[in-house]
């Protein structure tokens, strides 16, 4: 049997480009928005489905040319929910690197497959029919597989759009970018006045910026002779409580020149949303580190 390799990565190439598409959107998310619940489940999730049915489709495709009806048909009526719910537990890590280095593996393997068969492989059924009544295809699966990854990855870039974790998130970033270098101006632009300090030494009402960067410039300059290279927001929960004021659970973490990492801070903001759609702190509480 001789297999045109050229066709076969033909068939490939819209479902690799999405597949792209897709581990951008996720190598850019911040990993706690990477673990933050939606729509019910997280991106994290999301990842660990589509690991499984990669390679539940190469079991799928298997069976077809055997002329057997694919297992997962059976679970077609409850939408896929127990075969869903078995991916995300199976593939349970939450760390976005290791499930990457996976989804990749089990991709590369699914390609492997496909480009062994032969060409005439690709749109016989062998007599096996899909449950929704058209005959059942290597290449029904491969567009099958390839709008899954098309339809979370649109799931996820309108979750990122209208999301205010999204915001929180990046305001964060930018907040300990700020603090990490010394940024004083871009610092004082993460606050709003007045504002209120509170920890078990006691309360400070900061009334104007020009307080903000007073503050803060000794901050930075303790940070610097630490050997303090990074801030980062590592655990977040973020409460809506109005519509101009959240309220943002943080845990710092801090990176020295070295690369170590280790738990820095632990903090209470209630940020206020600006006119310019912007999160600024009105409220820090200084919170113990556990």
């Amino acid at each position: 049997m001789e297999i045109n390799l050229i066709d076969n990565q033909n068939a490939l190439n819209s479902f690799e480009l999405v597949y792209k598409d897709f581990c951008d959107c996720i190598v850019s998310l911040p990993e706690a928005l990477f673990l933050s619940p939606m729509n019910g489940w997280s991106p994290r999730d999301i990842v660990a489905h589509l690991i499984g049915w990669n390679r539940q489709m190469i079991e799928a495709s298997a069976a077809i040319l055997r002329g057997d009806t694919p297992a997962y048909y059976a679970d077609a009526p409850n939408d896929y929910c127990n075969i869903n719910a078995g991916f995300v537990k199976q593939f349970a890590s939450r760390s976005k690197a290791e499930l990457l280095d996976e989804l990749k593996s089990s991709m590369e393997d699914f390609e492997e497959f496909v480009m062994s068969l032969d060409q005439s492989e690709f749109t016989a059924s062998h007599g096996v029919m899909h449950y929704s009544g058209r005959p059942a295809t290597v290449e029904g699966i491969i567009n099958a597989l390839a709008g899954d990854y098309r339809e979370h990855l649109c799931e996820i870039t309108e979750w990122l759009e209208n999301s205010i974790e999204f915001v929180v998130h990046s305001f964060l970033v930018g907040y300990g970018q700020a603090l990490s270098v010394g940024d004083l101006p871009a610092i004082v632009n993460c606050w709003d006045t007045p504002a209120l300090v509170l920890s078990d030494q006691g309360a400070r009402a900061i009334l104007e910026s020009a307080e903000v960067e007073r503050f803060f410039a000794g901050a930075v300059e303790w940070y610097q002779a630490q050997g303090i290279i990074a801030t980062q927001p590592r655990s977040v929960e973020i409460k809506r409580l109005s519509e101009r004021l959240v309220s943002v659970d943080v845990r710092w973490s801090v990176i020295s020149a070295s690369g170590v990492e280790r738990p820095s801070e632990h903090s209470l903001y209630i940020l206020s949303i600006a006119d310019d759609g912007q999160p600024r702190i009105r409220v820090a509480i200084a919170l113990a580190i556990e």
